[in-house]
């Protein structure tokens, strides 16, 4: 009997292990979520809810407040219309641009995703999007690892592994409530 408890306890333990990093009061961090559409040169605030258009631009700005007395570990997904996950934060280069945006971030200063004069292109697949930013006090090695199946699922070129690996991250950015602050948009 006292076997089966033990066992019971360890996989609890170790299925409560990977939502750890969430555990502490999240950091403090300012957000601001901008679009422009096609042909204007103001961005402007997105908002959840908001309508953007296939050749619409956005980006996404974030400062960790000057009161955080640590660095901070910034994790940004987005969840495209055909319900596939991108990294976008940390991120060494994007259409071949390198943009050296990577963990730690020092409070007080505005990083820029994908970078400060660059901004995401929406393509013509339209439907819904969502962008997940998680900000932790430690780094999250679990959620590394996940997106590295999605990756590693990706270049095996395997539906099935994509799917589930893809899943397996999607739950885990959903694991902790008030921990991952969460846009969805619609592209139209």
């Amino acid at each position: 009997m006292q076997k089966n408890a033990l066992a019971i306890l360890c996989g609890i333990i170790v299925a409560i292990t990977p939502l750890m990093a969430f555990s502490a009061e999240p950091p403090d961090i300012d957000i601001k979520y901008l679009y422009r559409h096609e042909g204007s040169k103001q961005f402007k605030i997105l908002t959840e809810g908001s309508i953007l258009y296939s050749g619409d631009f956005y980006k996404i700005l974030f400062a960790p407040a000057t009161t955080e007395k640590t660095d901070i570990y910034v994790y940004v997904f987005q969840t495209d219309s055909s319900d596939n996950i991108y990294r976008l934060f940390p991120m060494k280069s994007f259409a071949g641009v390198t943009v050296n945006n990577f963990n730690p971030v020092q409070p007080g200063i505005t990083r820029y995703i994908p970078a400060k004069k660059k901004a995401f292109f929406l393509d013509e697949q339209i439907g819904k999007e969502q962008i997940y930013f998680l900000a932790t006090r430690q780094p999250d090695t679990e959620l590394e690892n996940q997106y590295q199946q999605v990756l590693l699922a990706r270049s095996e070129q395997n539906p099935e592994k994509i799917q589930s690996a893809q899943e397996t991250l999607r739950q885990r950015l959903k694991a902790c409530e008030g921990c991952v602050n969460v846009l969805k948009f619609l592209h139209r």
